[in-house]
């Protein structure tokens, strides 16, 4: 595992991601931290990751992505916006406390009336007011 992929991913102007399933994208969220814009394949949980604000291409279309690469070449599309973009949402993805508020989500979620929870619900607050 490396420990420089911060460093790694300064070399690169952009990732570009070429898939029809993802689950949590880890490579598009740690470029999108590192400030690269991201190139990806139009699939619903890439649109969710980065909040629609990527370049998407239709995978099953190879020359879409081509057009896109193009249009980059020529100045058509604005990289720098997107990079921006993406490094928000990976901010705001990455914030302590929306990462506790949403654990706390989604173990209520499985079951909100156990008594049993109640007094991890008031850990789970504890814990999210104290860091």
């Amino acid at each position: 595992m490396r420990r420089d992929i911060d460093q790694v991913l300064q070399n690169y102007d952009a990732l570009i991601t070429s898939s029809h399933f993802e689950g949590q994208p880890l490579a598009v969220l740690e470029a999108m931290a590192s400030g690269l814009p991201v190139i990806l394949s139009d699939i619903p949980v890439l649109h969710e990751v980065t909040d629609n604000q990527a370049l998407f291409f239709d995978i099953n279309n190879p020359s879409d992505l081509t057009d896109k690469l193009t249009a980059l070449a020529n100045h058509e599309i604005d990289l720098d916006k997107i990079a921006a973009a993406n490094f928000e949402r990976a901010r705001q993805i990455a914030r302590k406390e929306n990462y506790m508020q949403t654990l706390k989500e989604m173990y209520l979620a499985n079951d909100p009336d156990d008594t049993n929870k109640l007094h991890h619900r008031e850990d789970l607050s504890d814990l999210s007011a104290a860091n």
